[in-house]
């Protein structure tokens, strides 16, 4: 991977910094991987351990990374829990003071996960023996009565629970809106649930001690939950804001401070954008390091920010981070950050190997027939609140390979991804809209066949393997399920063109605005049958310049009115003018699934159309329709996929 370029005088600012705090005259390179581990009565070296979004991976997985600096992608097997408890207990060999931490996105994210409401990724996790976490925006997708339960104070015999300390400094529990002004059903939610409106839903911060050393620990979970559906933020409000946040690091700090802490680090699932403009504006001094989640990005060296505090974030489930510090007399004086690829040089855990084996037994056979467990209320006054969940039948064992593209599945790319264009296409003309939309999830399996079977353009990376196979283009029913964590009904309805410019707006501003807590969850939607020109570094609301249709090259009047196939979540309150969360549409019907005479959801839709291997996927190539004027550097030609400042113009 690219190495993040800082400004010396940043550097040298936190080497003075540590220096000044910690007393030590010595700070070791970030990138050291041979800082010694050490322990005497007047240095310990603790070691933070760092897994951060599981996406409930079980098993491992093909992973791309950089090979070199020609931007070429080694696809390899890697992550999975059995590779992450062999490196955890590796680790753990070699310094017994140690910590691990588990920060968001955890029990959500594939269809193990998805046909238990994340009940068989609890045992394999609880088994790492994780000291301390954060959850994430996933793991309330769920719904508010799994959540409650789960992590919350209701008590509910079909929802398990981790075992290991959670923290969520930016969430409390609240009224629901809709129930402000219904006393008895206030009461009744509240006794239900066990809890009081204002309380804090999970402890703010926690001390752990590892050799007299007294470690603070913050931790922030996501401020998106609300904006991915209103009901999974049912009866828990989350912050928002640049300088709330700054406020509520800042205090918690100095009340950890006042309790003893000797460093105080911050665990964040706000994303590593955020967590970077939060540190650049901290106070020198509050926060030693953020350890970040959510965004999925690499960090192969420590980011330094003008506080002081380092920045890192370790991936997904094919990494795990490690933070060295060392301390003489109680003061911080050295710190070594390694990043560990968990590919097959990592041994499989046998123990956990088992374990998993066990758990994704039910959902690997041949026929499972299994529906998504509902553990929703189903009588009294609540009942009408909170939902049952989608009806969903896992037909096919999720190892069953169902489908061989001739075009790489990806979403490696923040602007325009391989598979969010192969959907699109296959929902367009499938369905005979103009144009059609899917949402910019930030993660999905990597599919890729062998480069002498690409369909289409040329691909934009050169993708190798050192083991062949792995270039098979194979997708099973678990990869569908990894493409939609969450399942979303698929819908067609009409917008004017006017109306899908600011929808694609909305998108950029979400994805790429340099106010940074502007942004808001995944990367840019997909879309299907259109041209955009862009300038990705324009003002909010200006960053299109051109749309033209892709068939005929037109560029129709603002007014003129189009169809689209999109998505619809379910329990939209307006449904009939709603497309993939945006407002503005017309004439919103679902599309219905003629095997259930109900709304069809994507990962069944996408399962029937590879099996029954549809004409129209012959059809689908490699295709690249947005172009950004400004040329703003992408992944890999850039450390980030998603850029960590926004798309600022290049000084």
């Amino acid at each position: 991977m690219r190495k993040h370029i800082f400004s010396n005088i940043l550097a040298i600012a936190s080497l003075l910094f540590i220096s000044a705090c910690g007393g030590g005259s010595e700070t070791s390179d970030p990138v050291n991987s041979n800082a010694d581990i050490r322990e005497t009565a007047q240095e310990v070296t603790i070691s933070f351990i760092q897994m951060n979004d599981l996406h409930a991976n079980l098993t491992s997985h093909n992973e791309a990374s950089i090979i070199g600096e020609n931007e070429n992608l080694l696809i390899s097997k890697a992550g999975g829990l059995s590779r992450i408890a062999s490196k955890v207990a590796e680790i753990r060999t070699a310094n017994s003071n140690n910590i691990l931490m588990n920060i968001g996105d955890t029990f959500h994210g594939g269809g193990e996960a998805l046909f238990s409401n994340g009940n068989a990724i609890v045992d394999p996790v609880n088994l790492l023996n994780i000291d301390i976490g954060v959850p994430g925006n996933w793991d309330f997708a769920y719904g508010p009565v799994v959540t409650n339960a789960r992590f919350g104070n209701l008590t509910h015999d079909d929802v398990q629970r981790p075992n290991y300390d959670l923290l969520a400094a930016n969430a409390t529990y609240r009224i629901p809106p809709q129930l402000e002004s219904n006393r008895l059903a206030q009461n009744a939610l509240q006794n239900l649930f066990n809890y009081t409106a204002g309380d804090p839903f999970l402890p703010a911060t926690k001390i752990i001690e590892r050799s007299g050393i007294k470690i603070g620990f913050i931790g922030i979970t996501s401020d998106i939950v609300e904006r991915m559906h209103p009901i999974l933020a049912f009866n828990i409000e989350f912050l928002q804001g640049e300088s709330e946040y700054l406020a509520l690091i800042s205090d918690s700090a100095d009340q950890l401070r006042s309790d003893g802490a000797n460093i105080v680090v911050v665990m964040s699932e706000l994303g590593i954008q955020k967590d970077w403009a939060l540190a650049n504006l901290l106070d020198s001094g509050k926060v030693q390091v953020f350890f970040s989640a959510h965004t999925h990005e690499i960090t192969q060296q420590a980011l330094v920010s003008q506080s002081g505090a380092l920045v890192v974030e370790a991936g997904n489930d094919s990494y795990l981070g490690q933070m060295d510090i060392t301390f003489a007399n109680g003061q911080m004086t050295a710190t070594d950050w390694q990043l560990h690829y968990l590919d097959s040089n990592i041994a499989e855990d046998q123990t956990m190997l088992a374990l998993v084996t066990q758990q994704r037994a039910p959902y690997v056979v041949d026929t499972p027939n299994l529906s998504i467990p509902s553990v929703s209320i189903t009588s009294g006054s609540l009942a009408d609140l909170i939902p049952s969940p989608n009806n969903q039948i896992l037909a096919h064992g999720l190892d069953k390979v169902i489908y061989t593209s001739a075009t790489p599945l990806h979403r490696y790319h923040s602007l325009q991804s391989d598979f969010n264009n192969f959907f699109t296409d296959l929902l367009r003309l499938d369905n005979q809209t103009d144009i059609a939309m899917t949402p910019g999830f930030r993660f999905s399996p990597v599919i890729i066949p062998s480069a002498d079977h690409f369909s289409g353009e040329e691909s934009d990376y050169v993708w190798q393997s050192e083991n062949p196979e792995i270039l098979s283009g194979e997708v099973s029913v678990k990869d569908v399920y990894r493409f939609f964590p969450a399942p979303y009904n698929l819908a067609k309805g009409d917008i004017s063109i006017g109306g899908i410019k600011s929808v694609i707006e909305q998108n950029l501003e979400a994805v790429y605005s340099t106010e940074i807590f502007n942004q808001s969850g995944g990367w840019t939607d997909g879309f299907s049958g259109i041209d955009l020109i862009l300038d990705l570094t324009e003002t909010n609301g200006a960053r299109v310049k051109s749309l033209s249709f892709s068939e005929s090259q037109t560029i129709p009047e603002d007014d003129f009115v189009i169809s689209v196939t999109g998505c619809a979540r379910p329990f939209d309150q307006e449904a009939e003018t709603t497309l993939c969360s945006y407002s503005g549409f017309e004439n919103v019907t679902p599309l219905i699934n003629p095997q259930t005479g109900e709304a069809y959801a994507s990962a069944d839709y996408f399962i029937d159309q590879l099996v029954s291997n549809s004409p129209i996927l012959n059809q689908l190539i490699i295709r690249r329709n947005i172009v950004d004027e400004s040329a703003l550097a992408q992944w890999p030609s850039s450390e980030f996929v998603q850029p960590l400042e926004g798309a600022k113009v290049s000084e």
